[in-house]
């Protein structure tokens, strides 16, 4: 089976995410995706308590057909990077593995932990994003897509929050609640 991952903090989860996920199961790049939140950032960015991370995704994904929750990196006591925890996901599933991204991320990868390895073992498929040229910088790319997904940033919705300023296309209808109810990022 293919798999796509699209990792992150997910602080909080946001519609690009969500129309990658549907984009690459619409278009058959992947079988299933699997959305993996971090425990740490590997950065040491502040995020939220995982447990909000995880309801939020969950809620997200809750009507998503082939999307699901990956918590390997939220049963981890320290910080994981993404080298390692693709390598115990061949170790542990019988499936091959595309790490989904935009080409923002891609420019940055040279500087992740562990890039030489994240460089033989992984497969990506890169997404155009605003302002970045699709490049393949000598990576294993199954796919460049030229499909531009926004530009929304969890960094941009949280500071909205705090300033009260609508989050309403950004987000799932039902995180925003769930934003509300439990009064998260106001501070």
């Amino acid at each position: 089976m293919k798999v796509g991952i699209i990792g992150g903090s997910f602080n909080p989860i946001h519609n690009c995410h969500l129309d990658l996920a549907r984009y690459v199961i619409k278009h058959k790049f992947v079988d299933e995706v699997w959305i993996m939140p971090c425990k740490i950032h590997p950065l040491n960015k502040s995020i939220i308590p995982e447990n909000f991370r995880v309801d939020m995704i969950n809620l997200a994904i809750k009507d998503l057909a082939h999307v699901k929750l990956c918590d390997i990196e939220l049963k981890k006591k320290h910080t994981s990077y993404t080298y390692g925890t693709l390598r115990e996901l061949k170790q542990l599933y019988d499936n091959d593995f595309y790490l989904i991204m935009g080409a923002d991320l891609l420019k940055q990868l040279d500087k992740w932990k562990g890039y030489e390895q994240l460089k033989e073992e992984a497969k990506f498929i890169v997404f155009s994003r605003p302002g970045y040229v699709l490049r393949n910088p000598g990576l294993n790319i199954a796919r460049l897509v030229e499909y531009a997904v926004g530009d929304i940033s969890s960094t941009d919705i949280r500071e909205r929050i705090k300033q009260g300023r609508s989050i309403e296309d950004l987000i799932p209808k039902v995180v925003a609640e769930y934003i509300l109810k439990f009064g998260l990022y106001v501070e």
